[in-house]
């Protein structure tokens, strides 16, 4: 392999970060065109949310403890105050 001068290593990396910066945009506009499909397809038919397991806007990760297991805290604080009782030794 020829060795390359650092004028041609820099166009290289000039044509390579301007291709990845092609890429890039490509792959938002597919996601975003994507994303707008399924929000179109979900408008048209409301059923199809739940069919394809779509959370809400504002759910995003994993769901709150206290919605999962509800009668977890009150448990907790059962058993907190069992243990904190004072006792003559």
């Amino acid at each position: 392999m020829d060795m390359l001068t650092i004028k041609e290593q820099e166009i290289l990396k000039a044509k390579k970060r301007k291709l990845d910066e092609y890429h890039q945009q490509n792959q938002k506009k597919f996601r975003d065109n994507r994303r707008e499909a399924l929000n179109s397809a979900v408008v048209a038919d409301p059923n199809l949310k739940s069919k394809l397991k779509i959370k809400g806007s504002g759910s995003a990760g994993r769901p709150r403890l206290e919605e999962t297991q509800p009668l977890l805290l009150s448990e907790m604080v059962r058993i907190a105050r069992h243990g904190s009782a004072a006792h003559k030794k």
